[in-house]
């Protein structure tokens, strides 16, 4: 009787802490704009690459790729 006690306890609060957890699909979107320029010559990189890194751990969470103009959104 106590493990079925126990099991039941167990289970609910289980449910408690996923149905409290944040639901991504709610999270407002966001969109990283701007424009990528050689710092000597003062013109635009074409087709460079953007990454954006977590300073915390290294891998690489998103990137894209600027257009002729050196100009990007993500």
């Amino acid at each position: 009787m106590k493990i079925a006690s126990l099991f039941l306890s167990l289970f609910f609060f289980l449910n408690t802490i996923t149905s409290l957890a944040q639901d991504r699909t709610k999270m407002p979107k966001v969109v990283v704009t701007g424009n990528i320029i050689e710092k000597a010559s003062k013109t635009p990189l074409e087709y460079s690459t953007i990454t954006f890194k977590n300073n915390k751990n290294p891998k690489i969470i998103f990137g894209g790729i600027t257009n002729p103009k050196g100009e990007f959104s993500v």
